[in-house]
């Protein structure tokens, strides 16, 4: 995970491209590697020159356009709408073309809200080969990392930590950053096929890491972990934990129940 920290007056717009070259980096992203990616944009990123921009550097895009207005506007004048909730959200290919520097295929979305307004958008990609449906369904992919930056609100308690200073904001983020790598990594090492597997971090954090116990070391090597007998999620936590050392054959760990 990364995160970039910008003053209260920057808007998305302003941000996706220093995000973009930062991932360049930190991925090591090669000129021969862009036209293998796939940027799945927002619409609030979504600006023709953003868009733009990443064609130009030979991405791929699937992304939602930044203007409702032009959205709202090429919806009246579709003609024929596929139903894909019904009476509740329409697809239908878009009667016009951005000029963007490369061909794409353009899809006008119609939704009403839980009040019952009526909203448009455009999904824009350079996928040539995707069907109308296709499209609206990897935009709509973008639930699971939305709902992935939601359970790190809630559980890392994100609202709760703010400060005034610039660094000092920063510093937090980078700990957030960390604290969410280390859950990331406990999940995907310790705690996949058992039955935690569909844990976030709000219950990894106060549900699994509060349970009461203690560590074990020799000089710097923990040997040993000792969790609280009474406690009802004791005995299939010590289970995962054992995967710490499955392949390290040096280690030979004593995990077990502590006692009252």
């Amino acid at each position: 995970m990364l995160s970039l920290l910008y003053p209260g007056n920057y808007t998305s717009l302003e941000a996706l491209i220093p995000a973009v070259l930062t991932a360049e980096e930190f991925l090591y992203i090669t000129p021969d590697q862009r036209h293998r990616i796939i940027w799945r944009v927002d619409g609030g990123f979504g600006s023709d020159a953003n868009l733009r921009w990443l064609i130009e550097r030979d991405y791929h895009i699937v992304a939602k356009g930044f203007s409702w207005k032009r959205a709202a506007a090429w919806a009246r004048r579709v003609t024929h709408w596929v139903e894909i909730r019904p009476g509740r959200r329409w697809i239908a290919w878009a009667p016009y073309q951005l000029d963007l520097g490369r061909p794409t295929r353009i899809v006008v979305v119609r939704w009403l809200t839980s009040k019952g307004k009526v909203r448009h958008a455009l999904y824009i990609t350079t996928l040539l080969g995707l069907s109308l449906l296709a499209i609206a369904e990897v935009y709509d992919d973008r639930g699971g990392a939305e709902a992935e930056i939601g359970s790190d609100v809630v559980g890392l308690k994100l609202t709760h930590r703010r400060s005034q200073r610039m660094l000092s904001q920063e510093a937090l983020i980078l700990l957030t950053d960390l604290a969410h790598n280390l859950l990331a990594w406990f999940h995907h090492d310790l705690l996949l096929d058992t039955r935690f597997a569909g844990y976030g971090p709000k219950r990894i954090i106060h549900q699994l890491l509060c349970i009461p116990g203690e560590l074990v070391f020799d000089g710097q090597t923990l040997v040993e972990v000792r969790l609280k007998q009474s406690h009802f999620l004791a005995e299939p936590m010590l289970d995962c934990l054992v995967r710490l050392w499955e392949d390290d054959e040096t280690l030979v760990p004593i995990v077990t129940n502590g006692t009252e």
